[in-house]
């Protein structure tokens, strides 16, 4: 099942998840590992970009929790520079359990990282198809975390 849904991507859609829960899920996640910490944390407070981002350490290595700012979705990637995601990731279990608790999704990096069809597409709204068509988004995570304006 698709994590596609109409307002994922911030068109037309005045519902807005706070980063609160998301943050509330980061912490209680570390808290069930003594290897894991959470660092920076960034609110997206205006229209770009589409989600809040939670900086985590698990041992040596670091991550980003992507929290889309409208649907309980996250999902976890290796690094994001700038306006790019880099590869998406499966949640270790602590951090998906901490997030299901919490009412989100925390959705698989296969689904994320697979390409967008004509299919995925009709899942949304007409203004979100057009913000597609102009951006042209490859992977189905590059739909919900966006920059799109």
């Amino acid at each position: 099942m698709s994590v596609l849904q109409r307002g994922i991507t911030g068109s037309n859609n005045s519902v807005v998840i706070p980063i609160t829960l998301y943050k509330k899920a980061a912490y209680s996640a570390v808290a069930r590992d003594n290897n894991a910490r959470v660092g920076a944390v960034t609110s997206a407070d205006s229209v770009t970009p589409s989600f809040h981002q939670i900086q985590l350490r698990f041992g040596l290595r670091g991550v980003a929790l992507l929290c889309s700012r409208y649907a309980p979705i996250a999902a976890l990637v290796d690094r994001i520079d700038a306006m790019e995601i880099g590869e998406f990731l499966d949640a270790p279990g602590d951090l998906r359990a901490a997030l299901v608790e919490s009412g989100v999704e925390c959705a698989d990096a296969a689904e994320l990282s697979r390409r967008v069809t004509k299919a995925d597409l009709q899942l949304l709204s007409d203004a979100e198809r057009h913000e597609a068509k102009y951006w042209k988004p490859k992977r189905v995570g590059e739909i919900i975390f966006n920059w799109w304006d």
